[in-house]
């Protein structure tokens, strides 16, 4: 009997280590990979859409002729251990984390895009329908203080922009295309 349950004790330890590294990888996936201090590290987790809706918006399809489609994108990995909740209008789109972009589909017109860091930063665009934009969210930090900034950019900055960066699920759950 005693014989037994030693073999049967590394088939368990095998069992646990791979269910323990599934469990990292998993965590890892919630996490932004960037550098800090020049060395890889992990940036905050904010919600992720799937590597499929990722693939999916970073072929730039034009919405219709009714609907703006905003990427945003926080590409700097300024302050790595910061989320950025970004709001547009009243209503609240998502959060991004650096490396992370969100896509949005809006109605045609002016809208107010908001962002917070040590305090509220924001711009406001107007959207034709049938077009797709860029704009960045940038941090900047001055004297311990972090400082918010949204800039439109032109479609080829735009892209390479988006290429290197993942998907942030809006807070709707239906924001991107």
């Amino acid at each position: 009997m005693r014989r037994r349950l030693l073999s049967f004790a590394p088939a368990a330890t095998l069992v646990a280590v791979a269910l323990a590294a599934t469990a990292q990888s998993a965590q890892a996936e919630a996490f932004v990979p960037c550098r800090w201090l020049g060395k890889p590290s992990q940036c905050v987790s904010v919600p992720m859409e799937s590597r499929d809706a990722d693939g999916q918006a970073k072929a730039f399809v034009a919405p219709p002729a009714d609907i703006a489609r905003v990427y945003l994108v926080r590409s700097r990995t300024t302050d790595p251990r910061r989320t950025t909740p970004v709001d547009v209008g009243s209503t609240h789109a998502g959060d991004l984390a650096p490396m992370t972009y969100l896509v949005l589909d809006l109605p045609p017109g002016e809208h107010e895009f908001t962002g917070r860091a040590d305090g509220t930063f924001g711009r406001s665009l107007h959207l034709e329908g049938g077009q797709v934009y860029f704009a960045e969210l940038r941090l900047t930090q001055w004297l311990n203080t972090m400082y918010g900034a949204i800039d439109p950019m032109p479609t080829e900055a735009g892209q390479r922009a988006v290429a290197g960066a993942r998907l942030a699920r809006a807070s709707d759950g239906s924001g991107h295309p």
